[in-house]
């Protein structure tokens, strides 16, 4: 998947309004953004997890609007 497709996701999930799958995503990020679970990160791991971290706010805003 390219990255514009991984946005499109997120945005269907935020745009979903649903808070039980903004939970399970954001729950899932953060279990991917977790370095440490990777032996030898390359600069592609850091990119990565920098591009988590952007939908994990888009995700967090999303919650906080709702709740």
């Amino acid at each position: 998947k390219t990255n514009d497709d991984y946005y499109d996701y997120i945005d269907s999930i935020v745009d979903s309004n649903n808070l039980i799958a903004i939970d399970v995503k954001l729950k899932d990020l953060e279990h991917n953004m977790d370095i440490t679970r990777i032996i030898n990160p390359t600069e592609n791991d850091y990119k990565r997890i920098e591009k988590y971290k952007e939908c994990y706010k888009r995700l967090e805003r999303k919650k906080s609007e709702l709740c």
